[in-house]
């Protein structure tokens, strides 16, 4: 017997030795070989996807600054110092000229401020003549002979070098105190005439700066190409190389790409790389991205020979398990077979062969222990049949105990049912009383129908509301003495399909000959079954609220029949007062100038300046009540038309700038030229800026005036910020500043004039394009006034 023992032990442990070398060698080389090639595709589209996003968000970056210089140049362009600069050297008025020229190094000054890529800023005439430079920042005039713009026509060649609108004049070669250069240009056109050209060069170094910065993985990296296989950047090869001649495979992918595209290529040394590549709108160029793939796999490389390590470690650990747990697979079950022989032969028959396998061994100990049951199972019949009758017996005992317990219990739960209903009866009389006195003392009517709609219960209250007697409205239709042209055909819907209504308003036909004004509620009953019983709720006299109503609508159309009046007769009146006024400021102007012959005497010069000053400020008076009085009619219409809001805000300042300084007041404006355009009521927005400087300039003395210009609201608001260091608002007239004929300060009329007008026609005219107008203030430390309108269409 052991022999055959022994040769099975060695029969199982060698094919189980086996298997496992088998299974665990094909299982990883699969798992290693899918994981490999799965981590390997993730990391090229990982590696792609990170290369486009790259190229696309530099190639719009760069796009986005050409863009940007283009604006700059059309802004400054569009200065209406530099064209004052040009006409006033055209009719040699040099003091204005040089004035002008200062207004327009101060703009570019700021616009280097603003963006110190730009090296250099330079303002050329037709003849090639530099007039202006800023240089890092540095203001250079330079000295140039006087010019006649239009005593002789330039040349077709010249003409259209000047007219070719924005011009990007290509990369400027690095010098020893100069790094590289992107140069662009565009006119500068006067009275429809071209008469020079902006230039702006942009730090060629800053703009590849952050490209520098950039890397993929180790040594991977950005560069820029032309599209004629030139460099313009790249780490290692000089700009201007020739990427064909230096990079014949690089240019070979390149050529074959479709742009944006993906691609790769090898190298003479036999190593791959990922390239992608996006191109520029706005020049000739594209941003590339290049990786190699050495680098791209050495982390999955690393981790598949460690896997292969470690998987190898765990074959000889499985083997080493295999053999250890097969030599306790067959010796301990014979083993413990052996022991359950020899206690059964002992007289033990409750012992068990515990085997927990479903091999032969187990199929074994089972049948071995199904044997031993069936011995003990035949002894212990008779001792389980005594048991179970003397368990009988106790179960008839417990029985009876258990029934006397159940019919105590059942007699004191009656005994506590009857006093339960007596409660309920009690408590049910109580609420029926205090119903009752509700109803009774309610200023409303309650009422109840039953399914068929006729009156099945009505408080006493009825009697006062409906003039019937409660007994006699049961059996009544509920509808009765309801006007049938009132909204009941939809009520009568919703009672078909039992929906509850709420405060239902008609009117009821008294039997006094009255109308009279009903508001009901009501929701639907059912019964425990489910069933409709009928509607139930309660009504109200709305007749004096019905009454009081109509007397305020009949007010109101009386007092805008009233209001509508005003506004005419102040609009007739002010236009048969402007004639009049018109005369008297037209001849007091002609008298001062001397038109009719100069007038020596000082006192009748003083007499004509009042004169004048009086009639102008009265006609003032006069449009502001013209506007306020088409606004209340609803006669002003708004004229919208496209402009440029930095030259708009400039031509307001420029109007202000006289009364500005007579009260010895600085006028400044912050606004990037990159607000650009907006479309609106030019005419109305300029006279609420006008409005807003105005008391600005009034109420400041020898301080600061302020505008600032900003986009809100993703761009789709411009705020027009008014700012001084004036006498400010005190905080109990905030409330009514926009009121009409309301003075913040009363007392300095007098000194400061004004009508109280203009801060309320302002509000209305916003409030007409759209827009708002806000103030923050605080006595004796200034005013903000933001007008916020909407951008429009541009």
């Amino acid at each position: 017997m052991m022999p055959f023992i022994e040769k099975l032990r060695h029969t199982v442990l060698s094919k189980m030795m086996l298997r496992s070398i088998i299974v665990l060698s094909v299982s990883f080389l699969l798992v290693e070989y899918l994981a490999y090639r799965q981590g390997a595709e993730q990391i090229v589209a990982l590696t792609e996807e990170r290369q486009r996003e790259l190229t696309a968000l530099y190639a719009e970056r760069f796009d986005q600054i050409i863009e940007a210089v283009e604006i700059d140049m059309r802004s400054i362009a569009s200065l209406p110092s530099l064209r004052d600069y040009h006409l006033n050297r055209q009719y040699d008025l040099q003091a204005e000229a040089r004035q002008q020229l200062g207004n327009v190094a101060g703009f570019l000054a700021r616009l280097y401020e603003r963006n110190k890529a730009y090296s250099e800023i330079s303002i050329y005439d037709g003849r090639g003549q530099v007039h202006l430079t800023v240089n890092e920042g540095e203001t250079i005039r330079h000295s140039v002979k006087s010019v006649d713009y239009f005593a002789k026509p330039l040349g077709k060649a010249e003409r259209g070098l000047m007219t070719a609108g924005f011009a990007d004049e290509g990369i400027k070669g690095a010098t020893e105190e100069k790094a590289p250069q992107l140069v662009y240009s565009y006119p500068l056109t006067v009275q429809g005439e071209p008469i020079g050209r902006v230039s702006i060069s942009y730090d060629f170094n800053k703009l590849m700066e952050r490209l520098r910065k950039e890397t993929l993985f180790e040594t991977g990296h950005l560069a820029v190409y032309t599209k004629n296989a030139r460099v313009v950047f790249t780490p290692d090869l000089p700009m201007g190389e020739q990427l064909e001649s230096a990079r014949p495979e690089l240019w070979k992918t390149l050529a074959s790409m479709p742009l944006p595209g993906t691609g790769r290529f090898e190298s003479a040394l036999g190593r791959g790389f990922l390239i992608s590549a996006t191109p520029m709108r706005a020049k000739p160029w594209f941003i590339a991205a290049i990786a190699p793939e050495r680098e791209m796999f050495a982390d999955l490389n690393r981790s598949r020979n460690l896997i292969v390590g470690l998987v190898a470690l765990a074959i000889l650990l499985e083997l080493f398990a295999v053999f250890i747990f097969t030599r306790h697979l067959i010796s301990q079950p014979v083993g413990k077979l052996l022991d359950g022989t020899r206690a059964v032969h002992a007289g033990d028959l409750g012992h068990r062969v515990e085997i927990d396998s479903n091999d032969e061994f187990g199929e074994l100990a089972e049948s071995f222990n199904h044997m031993t049951q069936s011995l003990k199972d035949g002894i212990g019949e008779l001792e389980t049949e005594i048991a179970r009758r003397a368990k009988a017996e106790q179960e008839l005992r417990e029985a009876h105990d258990g029934l006397e317990v159940r019919i105590a219990e059942r007699t004191d739960d009656l005994q506590k049912e009857v006093i339960q209903r007596s409660a309920a009866q009690k408590a049910l009389r109580e609420s029926e009383e205090r119903f009752r006195d509700f109803t009774e003392i309610s200023s409303d009517w309650v009422w109840e129908l039953g399914p068929d709609f006729k009156v099945r219960y009505v408080s006493d209250r009825s009697r006062e509301i409906l003039g019937i007697p409660a007994d006699e409205v049961f059996g009544r239709d509920g509808h009765e003495g309801a006007d049938p042209q009132e909204g009941w055909e939809k009520i009568r819907q919703g009672l078909k399909e039992r929906r509850e209504f709420k405060d239902f308003e008609y009117r009821y036909n008294h039997p006094d000959g009255k109308v009279r004004y009903l508001r009901v509620s009501g929701k639907p009953i059912f019964d425990e079954s489910g069933a409709f019983a009928g509607y139930r709720g309660s009504g109200t006299d709305e007749s004096d609220r019905v009454k009081a109503q109509d007397g305020i609508k009949e007010a109101k159309i009386e007092a805008e029949h009233a209001n509508e009046a005003k506004s005419e007769f102040l609009a007739k009146m002010s236009h048969e007062l402007r004639t009049p006024l018109n005369a008297v400021i037209g001849y007091s102007d002609a008298m001062r100038e001397g038109i009719f012959g100069k007038i020596e005497n000082k006192k009748y010069q003083e007499y004509l300046t009042h004169i004048h000053s009086s009639g102008s400020h009265l006609l003032g008076l006069i449009d502001e009540i013209l506007d306020l009085s088409k606004i209340e009619a609803g006669r002003v219409e708004l004229n919208p038309e496209t402009f440029n809001i930095s030259v708009f805000v400039a031509d307001a300042l420029s109007t202000m700038m006289p009364m500005a300084k007579r009260r010895g007041n600085r006028l400044s404006m912050d606004s990037s030229v990159e607000i650009g355009w907006m479309t609106a009521d030019r005419f109305r927005l300029n006279q609420i800026l006008f409005n807003l400087l105005s008391n600005a300039c009034k109420f400041t003395e020898e301080g600061e005036i302020r505008i600032v210009v900003e986009a809100e609201e993703d761009d789709a608001l411009v705020a027009f910020k008014v700012i001084d260091t004036g006498i400010g608002i005190p905080d109990e007239k905030m409330g009514d500043l926009f009121e009409e004929f309301t003075q913040v300060h009363p007392e300095m009329v007098r000194s400061y004039g004004g009508t109280g007008l203009g801060l309320s026609i302002s509000k209305n005219l916003c409030e007409m394009m759209g827009g708002s107008i806000a103030v923050e203030s605080k006595s004796g430390e200034g005013s903000t006034f933001t007008v916020r309108i909407p951008r429009g269409e541009n």
